[in-house]
Order: structure tokens, then sequence, then C-alpha cells
């Protein structure tokens, strides 16, 4: 049969509406399919924010917590070339911005909901010339080479001058496994080597940090616990803290022999007796698996300034932040909190200029307005948290070691570690 020209032509033209119709229907078919998977995804995580359980959280750590979830559900990456969790949160203003928004009336920093086995008892303390005014400042991390450093040569150099200034320092256990050896780490409900804070640089720099750790020990500083993986345990079960306990012991207390190192911890699980959990966020479960795993305090809470610590129906002492005005805002004895307070996470201040020396003073003043109302008064101890940061061009570091430069050497005030306050409770060398 002879086909013409003319239907050549009608044969192409054909084909060409059959291949742009296939075309089209694959388009409108995949755009389907993406947004039924969307909308899945949508309804699964909408249920989860609305049954996650904050009840235990106080306002500002219920946020923090709820930035951390939504951006684990956002599949953003979990390892930022960061040297702290905070530093990457900028980007996550929108997200800020809503949950500020949403849970405004649970904000004020100063009223912490607790399970009824750690609510703090009412005591108002007595006022007494000679009590002792204890004073407990601590650092969480403990990436930073040069922080440890910094703070182990200035306690040095202010005890040379009478100054007796020992801090506590919350170290992470991530930060003693490197790329090489990461998978070591096995957190809770996420796969071996996951941590929300990175690892160590290098091999080379775990050697450093434990001289400097083994230092800081013998210099009489404490070392105690910031769990591993900065992740929100608010709703782990018992035996999942007591597995990321476990985990730091073989992080840490192994991290020579995990990493080949010819360095030597000086420090035994016996020492390891305190916990600040990331982003504040515990359970009634935390409080069981730290007695089961050998601790005697938590330092998570939040209460106000003038708040005696407190021991649980576990046997655990509680030892809280305060709640503070800084400047014109309410904030927390923390430094990250001021940071986000008043540059939104971004470090924009530069040492030397009037916008440093404004936040200086804010910082600076809230502290010792904290430290003359409790020792003009009940003198209840005083907690102050810091990170192992330099944010704002180091301002929040300088204002905190000026403080206790200016504090310490008065007359029954001791800047110790949370394990000598422990001990002071218990022996009733110190009361309310």
């Amino acid at each position: 049969m002879h086909i013409t020209k003319q239907q050549n032509i009608g044969l192409f033209i054909l084909k060409i509406f059959v291949v742009f119709g296939l075309i089209i229907i694959f388009i409108i078919l995949s755009i389907y399919l993406k947004q039924n998977v969307l909308a899945k995804n949508t309804e699964s995580k909408n249920v989860s924010e609305s049954t996650k359980d904050y009840s235990t959280f106080s306002g500002y750590s219920k946020k923090i917590a709820m930035i951390l979830e939504y951006k684990d559900k956002a599949d953003m990456t979990l390892n930022p070339p960061a040297p702290d969790p905070y530093a990457y949160y900028p980007s996550w203003y929108a997200d800020l911005k809503r949950i500020e928004k949403e849970y405004e009336e649970h904000a004020k920093a100063e009223k912490v909901v607790t399970p009824q086995t750690i609510t703090p008892p009412q005591q108002q303390g007595t006022v007494d010339p000679n009590k002792t005014q204890f004073i407990a400042i601590s650092f969480d991390g403990s990436k930073s080479l040069y922080m440890w450093e910094t703070l182990v040569n200035h306690s040095r150099a202010r005890k040379a001058t009478g100054k007796d200034i020992r801090f506590t320092f919350f170290v992470s256990g991530v930060y003693f496994t490197y790329d090489g050896n990461r998978a070591f780490y096995n957190p809770p409900r996420r796969s071996a080597g996951r941590s929300d804070i990175g690892v160590s640089d290098s091999r080379q720099d775990i050697a450093t940090r434990v001289k400097w750790i083994n230092t800081a020990f013998a210099d009489g500083h404490e070392i105690a616990s910031h769990a591993n993986g900065h992740w929100d345990g608010a709703s782990w079960s018992y035996d999942e803290w007591v597995q990321e306990f476990d985990e730091f012991d073989e992080l840490f207390l192994k991290s020579e022999s995990n990493a080949g190192l010819p360095t030597t911890l000086n420090i035994s699980k016996k020492d390891i007796v305190g916990f600040r959990a990331p982003l504040l966020a515990v359970n009634k479960d935390t409080y069981r698996a730290l007695v089961d795993t050998g601790h005697r305090y938590d330092a998570s809470g939040v209460a106000s300034m003038t708040t005696w610590p407190w021991k649980d129906s576990f046997g655990i002492w509680h030892f809280p932040l305060a709640s503070l005005r800084v400047g014109g805002y309410r904030s927390l004895s923390m430094d990250y909190n001021h940071f986000f307070l008043q540059t939104k996470a971004k470090s924009t201040a530069k040492r030397g200029t009037p916008e440093w020396g404004k936040y200086y003073s804010d910082v600076y003043n809230s502290y010792m307005n904290y430290f003359n109302t409790n020792y003009n008064g009940a003198r209840a101890p005083l907690h102050i948290g810091h990170h192992f940061a330099l944010w704002n061009d180091g301002v929040y570091l300088q204002a905190l070691l000026d403080f206790a430069d200016q504090v310490c050497d008065r007359e029954h005030v001791v800047c110790g570690t949370y394990t000598e306050l422990a001990d002071m409770l218990d022996s009733g060398a110190l009361a309310p």
C-alpha cells in the first residue's frame, strides 16, 4: 500500500500529539502523588506536635525543644559545622517567631512546671550575716580548647591573688569522638554516630581536651555530664535515659582507648555525679535514671532568684538556674538566653562599641543584682550557667568573669563547684 506524503505528515503530527499527551499525563500524575505525600507528612507532623508532652518544661526550654523537634522533622542536617547547637538557630527565626507567639503565656521563666515529685518546697530561709553565700558558676559543652585554656588560666590567676574561683564543667560525650570513631555512640531513637552538635575536629583535639580536663580537675574544678548528642530527652523513657548515661561513660571515660590516644583521663565514674540536660529537657524518668547511674544532682531546672536547692523523692538535689531581668527583658542566668534576646542569636556586637558596652552592662548589672538580692537576704545559692562560646565578641564571658572577680573574695562568699554545694547541704553546713 502506497503512503502519500500528506499521510506521512499526518502520522508525524499524530506521534507528536501522543508524545506530548503522555508527558502531560506524567506531569499531572507526579504532581498528584507529591501532593498526597506532602499531605500525609503534614498530617503526621501535626499529630506528632499536638501529642508531644511538654508539661515538664519551663516556657523557655519548651520553646527551644520545639524548635529542635521541628528541625528534626524538616530533615535538616543533624551535624552542623558549629561548636555549639545554638549557633545555627538564626536560620529558624520564622519558626522562633511562630513558637514565641503561640507559647507567649509559657515564656515566664520564673514559673517552672515539674513532676510532682520534684516540686521545689516553699523555703524562704533565714537572714544570717554569717551564713555562706554560695555561687555556682558552670559551663556547658566542652568543645572549645580556647575556652578550656581561658577558664583554667583565669581561675589560676585569681587564686594567686587570693580569689578562689572554681567552676563546674558539664561536658558533652560526643566531643570525645571524631569522624573516625563516632559510630561508637549509640543514641536513643537514632542511628549510631548521630549527634546534633557534631563531634571533635580530630584525634589530636581530643588528646588536648583530655589534658585540659585533667588540669582543671587537679585544680579543684568539677567535671560533670551534659549527656552526649544534645538531644531533646523530654519524652525519653527510663531505659532511654539510662542508655544515654551509659553511653556517656563509654565515650568520655574510655576516650583514650576509643581514639587510641597516648593521654590518660584522670577521672573515674565515681567523680561524675552531676548532670545538666541539653535544652533543660527532663522528665520524671530522668531522675530515676540519675539515681540508678550514680548521680547526686541535676542542674536543669529554672526557678526564682531566691529559691533554695531542694532534694526530691528520688534523692536528687536540684540546682535551678534563676529567672532574671536583664536590661528590659526577662531572661535566665544563662548566656544563650541573653544572646538570643539581645541580638536574636546573631553575633553583631563588637568589643569597644556602644552596643557591646550596653550588653555588657545589662548582663553584669543583672548578675550583681542577683548577688545583692541573695547576699543581703537569706543567701540562697546563685546558679549561673554559660557555654563554651564567645557570642557577641565575648561580651557574656567578660561580664561573667568580671562579676566573679568582683564578688568571689567577699566575706562569707564561696565560688565553688556543685559537688561542694551538695556536700554542704547534705552535712548541714548550709541550710535555708
